[in-house]
């Protein structure tokens, strides 16, 4: 979630980058150096939460809309394994809400795949 080295392999190719202080900037580029998204790190608790404001960039309509905000949780399950929650604020009815819906399934089932396997989610 926190290492671009990582987030390249299911995050729609985007490298993520901050130093992950309360407080810190971060950004999500595509390989060509173009901004998909940024934001601001606005709570921190390494291994287990992630709170941003998170502004996507990719397009003129969501990103006149303003950053959201954004929390990705992690914690253990009685199996031994690890359940991830992803919570957006998004208003209803709003380009982002729209963008949001399908994408965030994609990137967690493609963080779940690169976790499982080592590899990144084939879309066929």
């Amino acid at each position: 979630i926190t290492d671009g080295n990582e987030t390249v392999r299911y995050y729609y190719g985007t490298r993520v980058a901050s130093d992950w202080g309360n407080g810190s900037p971060l950004s999500y580029a595509y390989p060509d150096g173009s901004i998909a998204a940024d934001g601001v790190v606005l709570e921190v608790d390494p291994g287990r939460r992630v709170v941003m404001a998170f502004h996507p960039r990719w397009d003129p309509e969501v990103d006149a809309e303003g950053p959201i905000r954004m929390t990705w949780e992690v914690e253990a399950s009685d199996d031994g394994g690890s359940k991830l929650t992803v919570t957006s604020a998004l208003k209803p009815g709003s380009k982002a809400a729209e963008g949001f819906t399908s994408g965030i399934v994609y990137i967690v089932s493609g963080l779940k795949t690169f976790v499982e396997t080592g590899e990144p989610l084939t879309v066929r």
